[in-house]
Protein backbone atom coordinates (compact mmCIF):
# COMPACT_ATOMS: atom_id res chain seq x y z
CA UNK A 1 0.00 0.00 0.00
CA UNK A 2 2.72 2.75 0.83
CA UNK A 3 4.33 1.94 -2.40
CA UNK A 4 0.98 2.28 -4.27
CA UNK A 5 0.62 5.91 -2.46
CA UNK A 6 4.25 6.92 -3.72
CA UNK A 7 4.04 5.86 -6.79
CA UNK A 8 0.56 7.69 -7.20
CA UNK A 9 1.80 10.87 -6.13
CA UNK A 10 5.14 10.32 -8.14
CA UNK A 11 3.12 9.94 -11.10
CA UNK A 12 0.36 12.53 -10.27
CA UNK A 13 2.76 15.18 -8.72
CA UNK A 14 2.16 16.59 -5.50
CA UNK A 15 -1.22 17.80 -4.16
CA UNK A 16 -2.82 14.60 -4.91
CA UNK A 17 -6.08 14.21 -2.72
CA UNK A 18 -7.93 11.54 -1.00
CA UNK A 19 -10.22 11.41 -3.93
CA UNK A 20 -7.15 10.47 -5.88
CA UNK A 21 -6.16 7.90 -3.63
CA UNK A 22 -9.17 6.01 -3.77
CA UNK A 23 -8.01 4.53 -7.25
CA UNK A 24 -5.30 2.77 -5.23
CA UNK A 25 -6.77 -0.59 -4.64
CA UNK A 26 -7.19 -2.13 -1.15
CA UNK A 27 -7.56 2.19 -0.52
CA UNK A 28 -10.89 1.91 0.35
CA UNK A 29 -12.32 0.82 3.76
CA UNK A 30 -14.82 2.11 6.89
CA UNK A 31 -12.47 4.30 8.46
CA UNK A 32 -11.72 7.69 9.34
CA UNK A 33 -8.36 9.17 9.16
CA UNK A 34 -8.73 11.70 12.37
CA UNK A 35 -6.23 13.95 13.64
CA UNK A 36 -6.80 13.00 17.05
CA UNK A 37 -7.75 14.24 20.09
CA UNK A 38 -8.76 17.41 17.81
CA UNK A 39 -11.90 15.57 16.32
CA UNK A 40 -10.41 16.80 13.14
CA UNK A 41 -11.48 14.50 10.03
CA UNK A 42 -8.83 14.25 7.25
CA UNK A 43 -11.01 11.64 5.53
CA UNK A 44 -13.42 8.95 5.72
CA UNK A 45 -13.83 5.39 4.13
CA UNK A 46 -10.45 4.47 3.73
CA UNK A 47 -9.23 0.90 4.79
CA UNK A 48 -7.04 0.44 7.99
CA UNK A 49 -4.52 -0.72 5.53
CA UNK A 50 -4.72 2.63 4.04
CA UNK A 51 -4.70 4.35 7.67
CA UNK A 52 -1.39 2.32 8.54
CA UNK A 53 0.40 3.14 5.64
CA UNK A 54 -0.42 7.01 5.47
CA UNK A 55 0.81 7.10 9.06
CA UNK A 56 3.92 5.45 8.01
CA UNK A 57 4.51 7.36 5.21
CA UNK A 58 3.97 11.12 7.36
CA UNK A 59 6.12 9.52 10.17
CA UNK A 60 9.19 8.88 8.51
CA UNK A 61 8.86 11.99 5.89
CA UNK A 62 8.49 10.50 2.82
CA UNK A 63 5.34 12.29 1.82
CA UNK A 64 3.64 15.08 3.98
CA UNK A 65 0.38 16.91 3.24
CA UNK A 66 -0.57 21.18 2.88
CA UNK A 67 -4.08 22.18 3.38
CA UNK A 68 -5.88 22.68 0.46
CA UNK A 69 -9.14 24.52 -0.27
CA UNK A 70 -12.06 22.45 -0.16
CA UNK A 71 -12.94 23.07 -3.92
CA UNK A 72 -9.97 20.76 -4.90
CA UNK A 73 -12.03 18.72 -3.70
CA UNK A 74 -15.42 19.67 -5.45
CA UNK A 75 -13.30 19.31 -8.55
CA UNK A 76 -12.51 15.99 -7.95
CA UNK A 77 -16.49 15.41 -7.72
CA UNK A 78 -16.44 15.46 -3.20
CA UNK A 79 -18.37 17.22 -1.62
CA UNK A 80 -18.77 16.57 1.91
CA UNK A 81 -21.24 17.07 5.08
CA UNK A 82 -19.14 17.80 7.74
CA UNK A 83 -18.37 21.08 8.60
CA UNK A 84 -15.01 22.93 8.18
CA UNK A 85 -12.30 23.41 9.89
CA UNK A 86 -11.82 27.24 10.78
CA UNK A 87 -8.88 27.16 12.72
CA UNK A 88 -6.37 24.95 15.49
CA UNK A 89 -8.62 23.57 18.34
CA UNK A 90 -10.52 20.76 19.41
CA UNK A 91 -13.79 20.04 17.85
CA UNK A 92 -16.76 18.60 20.07
CA UNK A 93 -18.01 17.10 16.70
CA UNK A 94 -15.76 15.86 13.73
CA UNK A 95 -14.85 19.06 11.48
CA UNK A 96 -13.12 18.18 7.79
CA UNK A 97 -9.85 19.58 7.26
CA UNK A 98 -9.16 19.26 3.30
CA UNK A 99 -5.51 18.42 2.60
CA UNK A 100 -3.40 17.28 0.10
CA UNK A 101 -0.11 14.96 0.06
CA UNK A 102 3.39 15.53 -1.35
CA UNK A 103 6.69 14.18 -1.43
CA UNK A 104 9.09 14.90 1.22
CA UNK A 105 12.37 17.02 -0.55
CA UNK A 106 15.06 15.46 0.87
Amino acid sequence: MKDAILNLIREKGNGVTFVELQAIDGFVGDRMFLYEPSNICLWSGISAEAVMALKDLLDTKQVDWNITDPLVYLVDGVTWTLPLVEEARRYETPHWLPVAFNLCKN
